[in-house]
C-alpha cells in the first residue's frame, strides 16, 4: 500500500466532519417545522455536494446542482429569512411538488456522477502537464476577436435561419476563452488590476443586451476563481464571494431597469448606444426607497423559483388532464434530431406558455407577444409519465451529459481548452431547472457538437495539446578511469594507428 493511499485514507470525510453534523442535524430539525420540505432540501444539498465536489477539475457541475437546486427552493429560503412572502406562494402548497423536484435534480446530477465519476486519472494528470499550452497573448487576441464577433453574430444568425443554432453558440464561444483567459491572470500571481478591467468589460456587455447577458460571463469568472485557484486560502473564497455578490447586484439592478430597457430596446444600435441608453436609465432606478428595493427582491426571487406552474400542474394531472405517455420528449427528441440545417421546413417551436395554459390551467402570455413562461423539464416529465417513471428520462439524460463529458477529456488534448469547452458545455446543459425538454435536448447536443469541433480546430491550428519532444541528457556518475598516455594512440585517414608519446 502507498504513501498516498494511506494519506488518503486518513483525511476525514467532508460529510462526517463538524460542519457536516451540524447540516444533518438542521436538516433533521427543519423536517418537524412546518415548511418541513427545507429538511430533506438542505439533505439533498449536503449529499449532492459532496458526491459531485470529488473532481479536482473546475467545480461546474456542482455549481450547476446548487443553482437547479436554488430553483426548486429559493421561495421558501427567502421566506424564512426574510419573512417575505411572494406572491406566486399564494393559493398553493408548494411542498409536495419541491419534493418531486429535488429527486428529479437528484436523479439527473446522479446519472451525470455514475458515467463521468472516474474523472482524471493519475496518467491523464502527469500526461497533461508534457503538452503545449497556449500562451498568454494567444488566448487574449483571440478573446478579444470572440468579443467583437460576439456582437455581429447574434444579428447575422437570426438573417440565416438555416444556421441561427450554430452561430449564436459560436457567439458564445468566447466564455471558454474567458474561462482560459481568468485562469492564466489568476496564476501563478493574482493581476487583480487586470481581472477587474475583464469583469468590467463582461458585466457592461451584458447589460446591452435584451437579455441578462451579465449572468454567464460572471458564472464563468467565478468559476475560474475556485477553479484555479487554492481553495484552502480564505483569499479564494473572498474573491468568489464578491463575484457571487456583484452577481446578484447586477441580477437586481436589471430587475429594475428591465422593462424601461425592452421597451426602448433597438437591435440597429450600436452596443455603445445601448450602454448609454443604460446608465440613463440606471441614475434613477438607483434612486429608488428601500420598499422598493424589497420589492425588486420579491420579483428577482419569483423570477428564479419556477416551481407554482408545476404545482399546479400536480393537482391537474391526471384528474383534469391525461398524462401524454411520452408525446412532449418524443416531439423534443425528433426536433432534435432533424437540425433546421438539413430540414428547413421544420416548423417553428412552440412556447412553453402553451403547456402553462394545458397542464397549469393559467392564462399566460406566448409568442403572440413575444413572451414565454417556463413549464421545466421536470413538469413535462411528469406530465409524461407521472410518478415515479418519470425520474427514469431525467436519468438517462444525465447519463448522456456524463458520457460527452468522458468524450470531451477523451478528444480534447490540451488542458487549457479542454477545461474551457467542458465549462461551457455543462454549466449551459445542467444549471436551469426551468428549461423545457425541446430546449434541453437541443441545446446540450448542439453545444458539445458545436464547442468540441471548434476547441479540435483551434487545438490543430495552433499545435496545442501535441507532446513536447524533450531531449534526455544522460548523466553518468561514474568517474572514467584514464588510460595511460602511451597507450593512447591517434587515428590515422589510412586506417593506421601511430602511437604519440
Amino acid at each position: 500500500m502507498t504513501t498516498a493511499t494511506l494519506t488518503r485514507r486518513r483525511e476525514p470525510s467532508a460529510a462526517l466532519s463538524s460542519w457536516g453534523l451540524i447540516g444533518w442535524l438542521i436538516c433533521l430539525v427543519l423536517l418537524f417545522s412546518d415548511l418541513w420540505v427545507l429538511g430533506p432540501a438542505l439533505f439533498v444539498l449536503l449529499a449532492g455536494y459532496y458526491l459531485l465536489s470529488r473532481d479536482d477539475g473546475p467545480p461546474v457541475v456542482p455549481a450547476a446542482f446548487t443553482y437547479q437546486w436554488l430553483q426548486v427552493t429559493l421561495a421558501l429560503w427567502y421566506l424564512v429569512f426574510t419573512g417575505r412572502r411572494i406572491a406566486d406562494l399564494e393559493g398553493i402548497d408548494p411542498q409536495r411538488m419541491m419534493l418531486i423536484g429535488l429527486i428529479a435534480v437528484s436523479s439527473l446530477f446522479l446519472g451525470y456522477h455514475l458515467v463521468a465519476r472516474r474523472g482524471r486519472s493519475a496518467n491523464e494528470v502527469s500526461d497533461s502537464t508534457d503538452r503545449r499550452a497556449p500562451s498568454f497573448t494567444l488566448i487574449a487576441i483571440s478573446y478579444g476577436v470572440a468579443v467583437l464577433a460576439g456582437l455581429s453574430l447574434p444579428r447575422l444568425a437570426w438573417m440565416i435561419p438555416a444556421l441561427t443554432q450554430i452561430l449564436l453558440i459560436l457567439g458564445i464561444a468566447r466564455y471558454s476563452l474567458l474561462y482560459v483567459l481568468m485562469t492564466r491572470l489568476l496564476k501563478p500571481k493574482p493581476r487583480w488590476s487586470l481581472i477587474a478591467l475583464l469583469v468590467s468589460l463582461e458585466v457592461a456587455l451584458g447589460f446591452t443586451g435584451f437579455f441578462a447577458g451579465f449572468r454567464e460571463p460572471l458564472v464563468f469568472i467565478g468559476l475560474a476563481i475556485l477553479g484555479a485557484s487554492n481553495r484552502r486560502r480564505w483569499s479564494t473564497w473572498v474573491a468568489g464571494f464578491a463575484v457571487a455578490g456583484l452577481a446578484v447586484a447586477a441580477a437586481l439592478t436589471w430587475t429594475a431597469i428591465k422593462p424601461v430597457i425592452r421597451k426602448e430596446y433597438s437591435y440597429s444600435a450600436s452596443a455603445a448606444e445601448r450602454l448609454v441608453n443604460v446608465l440613463n436609465v440606471l441614475g434613477p432606478a438607483l434612486q429608488a426607497s428601500t420598499t422598493q428595493w424589497a420589492t425588486e427582491a420579491d420579483q428577482l426571487v419569483s423570477r428564479i423559483w419556477m416551481m407554482r406552474f408545476q404545482a399546479l400542474a400536480l393537482e391537474r394531472v391526471p384528474e383534469v388532464v391525461r398524462h401524454e405517455n411520452g408525446k412532449l420528449l418524443l416531439e423534443a427528441v425528433r426536433n432534435t434530431i432533424t437540425p433546421r440545417m438539413f430540414f428547413p421546413e421544420k416548423g417553428v417551436l412552440a412556447s412553453s406558455s402553451d403547456d402553462v395554459r394545458k397542464y397549469a390551467g393559467v392564462y399566460v402570455t406566448g409568442r403572440e407577444r413575444n413572451t414565454s413562461f417556463a413549464f421545466g423539464y421536470a413538469g413535462q416529465s411528469y406530465v409524461d409519465f407521472g410518478w415515479p417513471w418519470m425520474l427514469l428520462p431525467i436519468f438517462a439524460f444525465g447519463c448522456m451529459l456524463g458520457l460527452a463529458d468522458r468524450g470531451m477529456r477523451r478528444l480534447l488534448k490540451s488542458p487549457d481548452i479542454q477545461d474551457g469547452i467542458r465549462v461551457v458545455v455543462l454549466w449551459s446543459s445542467l444549471y436551469l431547472y426551468e428549461i423545457s425538454w425541446v430546449m434541453m435536448l437541443g441545446t446540450a447536443t448542439s453545444l458539445f457538437a458545436v464547442l468540441m469541433a471548434t476547441g479540435i480546430v483551434f487545438e490543430r491550428v495552433f499545435h496545442l495539446g501535441e507532446k513536447r519532444q524533450l531531449r534526455r541528457i544522460e548523466i553518468s556518475t561514474r568517474r572514467p578511469v584514464p588510460r595511460p598516455l602511451s597507450s593512447r594512440r591517434t587515428q590515422l585517414p589510412t586506417g593506421e594507428q601511430i602511437p604519440i608519446d
